[in-house]
C-alpha cells in the first residue's frame, strides 16, 4: 500500500502511479480541464493496476470516454443552468 501523501490531481500523476496507461494521458488531461480530478493516495493504494476491470478503479479513475456525448444527450438535463447565478452555484 502507498504511503499517505497527497492527492493525485493530474494525468501525469495517474500515469506515474500506474493507474492509467500513458496513451490515455491526453484524454485524462482533457477530462481534468473540464472536471475536478483528485484521487487520494489511500484510494489509489486499494487499486490493482494490473486489473483493467478493478472495481475501485472503475469508480474513481476517470475515463476519457466520459467526455463523449451520446446522441440525444442533453447538456443540462435537469435545468440547473437557468438557476445558476455563477458557475458552481445553483439557487432553487
Amino acid at each position: 500500500m502507498r504511503s499517505s501523501r497527497k492527492a493525485l490531481r493530474r494525468a501525469d500523476d495517474l500515469v506515474a502511479a500506474g493507474l492509467v496507461p500513458p496513451e490515455y494521458r491526453a484524454g485524462i488531461e482533457a477530462l481534468a480541464a473540464r472536471y475536478a480530478l483528485a484521487l487520494t493516495d489511500e484510494v489509489a493504494g486499494l487499486i490493482d493496476p494490473a486489473d483493467p476491470h478493478d472495481p475501485i478503479a472503475r469508480q474513481f479513475v476517470p475515463d476519457p470516454a466520459e467526455l463523449e456525448v451520446a446522441r440525444g444527450e442533453m447538456a443540462d438535463p435537469i435545468g440547473d443552468d437557468a438557476h445558476s447565478p455563477v458557475e458552481g452555484i445553483v439557487h432553487r
